[in-house]
């Protein structure tokens, strides 16, 4: 294998990696950044005077570890063992060491160990100050305060404080407020119904919009077009239905957004969330996903607006479908009809 062949093939697994750490919800650094400097200046080897072999072994296996996480072949926290086997095993004379401790404290927030994420974080900031993880400035990547563009690690830090301030007030995420006993929407799906009930006073716009749309005949005739394996079921795209742009699904929605309601309910499971845009942070106009595991980390930015009543039989038996590359299914489960029961 030659330099210039490696050198591009770390460049796309330090990429693969990242997008796994699907916590902080961050944009992620470009190839180019990548390129220029890819282990800090602390490092005891420099990357490209490591031994090439294993260098190649590390990096392979840390994107292995990254797509058997990704279609739920390992748990969380054995992902985090693996990469700590990693950091043991010469990760650091590769430059992978940042990425991995990264990746794990956006692993431990997502499993509720919010003060383990804090306390890995500060250990990048303070072990690897020039690392770009921790110098590149990024405009997509708000300051909390200031507004202004910040690098990953220090807008990782806020979104881990803004959880344990909301874990404070709310220290039991299972104990959910009763939903409105009516009206009811029932999804009657290809694999069975599935009955949903709503927050209107925690979320009123949104189950308004939700309403408003089935009432329309909106969602008839879409598939769950992606699956997030262990965590939740995605739907609400119109490109699923027939005739719509099948590379455009993820994106497409009723051609309006909705603008925040945050609330304290939840992420648990069997709950409804509406898909966020990351551009604006605003609620997505009609996608929304239905919760088949606990993703609470998302309490602080995210908005619940209902739960399943009955049918999570039927979510998990779609949670369970095989997925390819895109996180889509590769069976569609479409939604025949969605009808409100009052």
């Amino acid at each position: 294998m030659t330099i210039k062949t490696t050198h591009r093939l770390r460049v796309r697994l330090i990429l693969l990696g990242l997008l796994g750490a699907i916590g902080f919800n961050l944009s992620q650094p470009s190839a180019a950044v990548a390129q220029k400097n890819p282990a800090p200046e602390k490092q005891p080897v420099e990357a490209d005077e490591a031994d090439e072999g294993l260098r190649d072994e590390l990096w392979h296996r840390y994107s292995g570890i990254q797509i058997d996480l990704r279609f739920g072949r390992i748990s969380r926290e054995d992902a985090i063992a693996s990469y700590e086997k990693l950091v043991q095993e010469g990760a650091g004379d590769v430059g992978l060491t940042p990425f991995l401790r990264y990746t794990q404290a956006s692993l431990n927030l997502q499993l509720e160990k919010a003060k383990e994420a804090k306390r890995i974080l500060l250990d990048l900031q303070k072990n690897y100050p020039d690392h770009y993880l921790n110098t590149r400035r990024m405009a997509a990547l708000k300051d909390v305060e200031t507004g202004k563009g910040t690098n990953s690690v220090a807008r990782a830090l806020q979104v881990v404080e803004q959880h344990i301030e909301f874990r404070k007030s709310r220290p039991k995420p299972w104990s959910e407020p009763e939903p409105a006993p009516e009206p009811r929407v029932i999804l009657d799906t290809s694999y069975g119904p599935i009955t949903l009930v709503f927050y209107p006073s925690e979320a009123p716009k949104l189950v308004e919009n939700f309403l408003k749309l089935v009432k329309e005949g909106y969602y008839d005739g879409m598939w769950f077009h992606r699956i997030d394996v262990g965590l939740r079921v995605l739907l609400g795209d119109p490109n699923t239905k027939e005739g719509g742009d099948e590379n455009a699904i993820g994106g497409s929605g009723p051609g309006y957004e909705i603008d925040r309601e945050l609330n304290v309910i939840s992420h648990v499971r069997g709950t409804l969330s509406a898909k966020q845009v990351d551009r604006t942070k605003n609620n997505h106009g009609s996608q929304f996903f239905i919760n088949t595991g606990y993703p609470t980390y998302l309490d602080v930015d995210w908005t619940v607006f209902g739960r399943v009543e009955s049918g999570m039989d039927v979510a998990d038996k779609i949670a369970a479908l095989e997925i390819d590359g895109n996180w889509h299914p590769l069976e569609k489960v479409t939604i025949r009809s969605a009808r409100i029961v009052e």
